[in-house]
């Protein structure tokens, strides 16, 4: 199973703290506001049984 980040506080995101985000992580920055997508069910069974698409 797979963990989420702890991501840092903040009231609105620039593209500044982008750079503190981990490199691996999908995310959207729409005005302001950090968008981390939730994995999708296939995702999480591919991952939960080791295969890789």
């Amino acid at each position: 199973m797979t963990v989420a980040p702890i991501l840092p506080e903040r009231s609105e995101w620039t593209v500044d703290d982008l750079g503190d985000l981990p490199k691996d992580l999908p995310y959207e920055l729409i005005n302001g506001r950090l968008i981390v997508p939730s994995p999708t069910a296939l995702y999480q069974d591919l991952a939960a049984t080791g295969d890789r698409a």
